[in-house]
């Protein structure tokens, strides 16, 4: 091919080319705009040179990577479906290819979509007759999105499919619409002891407490879970983030002591700083902090912001009071 060793991205994607970026074959002159016209072309071309004429090329699976390393820049998502798309336009077109004998291009392929929470992928499997199952497919949608077979959940018409079962016995057909939820672990960080959690991406926040309660029987009332610097609320879904750690704190009420000897609950942990429980003392309470101090209730220390309730002794249903300065 006279394309100085470059392939045009465009090319590759079957997308609209002008002259001057086809390849063109040197020894036929022939013009082509997309790469797979020119794979099918050269293998009856090679066939002829062998005196051989009476054999049908037919293509039973292609695709295009979505995510490998980052010398990769054009394995993307956006990218695959346009491949895939964009042939199955090329396709049903029925123009064939540039080879005067090859009138149109047998891909004996079918489209299925997949919805998931990242939005849809265009998924090539082959047709009835090669009897893919639906751990073909999932292997398909790997090398879309790197989720593996087992990691991956697929509902058609409201039931999971098995990795065994037939496409075809699933009804699944050209066109046809499939859910995926995947599974993934996270761990559970309690204590400096970790316990490894299955889950899928529509699992409740209040799931993972119930493990914690189940393995370190740590109330649900006294959790307090930490993902990103963020606390995880109990109806909360768990995003997509496969093998994170989330941090399990136990929590307690202490008391504060503010003006005319008024008490008012306040939930820490012990990892708490005391400049935490200040914004939280502003957030909550509305109380201005740019001026007051922390004491605990019979201590002559004042505590600073960076101190840490846990390392200055201070425990559940102990008393902190609020000076003014």
């Amino acid at each position: 091919m006279q394309n100085k060793g470059v392939v045009a991205l465009d090319n590759s994607l079957f997308r609209p080319l002008t002259p001057s970026k086809e390849m063109v074959d040197p020894s036929t002159l022939l013009h082509y705009t997309n790469v797979v016209d020119a794979i099918i072309d050269a293998a009856y071309f090679s066939m002829k040179n062998l005196n051989i004429t009476d054999v049908v090329v037919l293509v039973t699976e292609t695709g295009w990577p979505s995510k490998v390393d980052s010398k990769e820049p054009y394995a993307t998502i956006d990218n695959a479906d346009a491949y895939n798309s964009n042939l199955i336009k090329h396709v049903l077109d029925r123009i064939g290819t540039p080879h005067p004998e090859v009138t149109s291009i047998t891909v004996q392929t079918m489209e299925v979509i997949v919805l998931y929470s990242e939005g849809n992928l265009s998924v090539m499997i082959p047709e009835y007759h090669q009897n893919p199952t639906v751990l073909h497919l999932k292997q398909n949608i790997q090398q879309l999105i790197l989720v593996k077979p087992e990691w991956q959940g697929l509902y058609f018409n409201g039931k999971q499919l098995l990795n065994s079962a037939r496409v075809q016995d699933c009804g699944i057909e050209q066109g046809s619409v499939i859910s995926l939820i995947r599974f993934f672990q996270v761990s559970l960080e309690y204590e400096h002891i970790r316990h490894r959690v299955l889950i899928n991406e529509q699992t409740k926040v209040i799931y993972l407490k119930e493990q914690v309660l189940n393995r370190f029987g740590l109330a649900i009332e006294e959790q307090m879970l930490i993902f990103n610097m963020q606390v995880l609320q109990d109806e909360a879904d768990v995003e997509y983030y496969p093998n994170i750690t989330i941090f399990v704190l136990k929590t307690y009420i202490v008391w504060i002591r503010h003006g005319n000897n008024r008490l008012f609950a306040f939930v820490v942990h012990r990892y708490m700083s005391v400049k935490s429980v200040k914004r939280s003392l502003h957030k909550r309470h509305g109380l201005e902090i740019s001026n007051i101090s922390l004491k605990k209730l019979g201590s002559n220390w004042l505590l600073t912001d960076q101190t840490i309730l846990g390392a200055a002794g201070i425990n559940a249903d102990d008393e902190i009071e609020i000076f003014y300065e």
